[in-house]
């Protein structure tokens, strides 16, 4: 298995399933007053496989719908880039299309960053691609949640419940194909650094000094 598969197994493990990091994440994304007009207690895991008006099955990494205190019916199309990804753009367009005709009030894209370096791709379609026609043009844009740019500080700050698997997954960054199997073998309910300790593996810079 690749690093970017073991890193996407680790990704679906950790925000397909637990609802308190969800819901800690899009209140970190939305900021206090967006947050505040949702009501979290309907958060929801939606199916992510469905078909496009061509027949084409499309699989999205999560999908979580919320209700608005006005009852409206959210969906946050929550995308994993292990790399960056030049065509993040027709990819969340191609997925929005087809989750807005599932009766969704709403799609709000968000983009998981696990690179290495931090994002520096637009944010805006416009700012993407040719803007002849100005406001008449199609524009969309994306939430992003970037690993690099957070500190471990951070992280236990804004996600009290839900840290450890945020932690788990910004130190797999540095670390080599053995370790982070292991991740997904065990719980990631402990840091990185524990875990690694327990089972006495070694990170890749480690094993190098011991050549030297």
């Amino acid at each position: 298995m690749s690093k970017r598969a073991l890193h996407n197994a680790l990704f679906m493990a950790a925000f397909t399933q637990n609802a308190k990091l969800a819901t800690e994440l899009l209140k970190f994304l939305l900021g206090q007053e967006r947050a505040a007009q949702f009501d979290f207690r309907t958060l929801k895991f939606e199916t992510t496989v469905f078909t496009d008006d061509e027949g084409n099955e499309r699989r999205a990494d999560a999908i979580v719908s919320v209700m608005t205190k006005e009852g409206k019916r959210v969906l946050f199309l929550i995308e994993h880039k292990s790399t960056k990804s030049k065509h993040i753009f027709q990819q969340l367009l191609s997925y929005q299309t087809v989750l807005y005709a599932e009766a969704a009030d709403e799609v709000v894209p968000i983009v998981v960053s696990t690179a290495k370096s931090k994002w520096h791709l637009p944010r805006a379609f416009r700012a993407a691609h040719s803007n002849v026609c100005g406001e008449v043009s199609l524009n969309f844009g994306y939430l992003l949640f970037d690993f690099a740019e957070q500190t471990a500080e951070t992280l236990q700050t804004v996600f009290p419940s839900s840290h450890p698997y945020l932690l788990g997954m910004r130190s797999l960054q540095q670390l080599n194909r053995e370790v982070i199997g292991e991740f997904l073998v065990g719980s990631l309910a402990l840091p990185a650094e524990e875990r690694i300790k327990q089972r006495g593996l070694r990170t890749k810079s480690e094993l190098a000094s011991e050549r030297y």
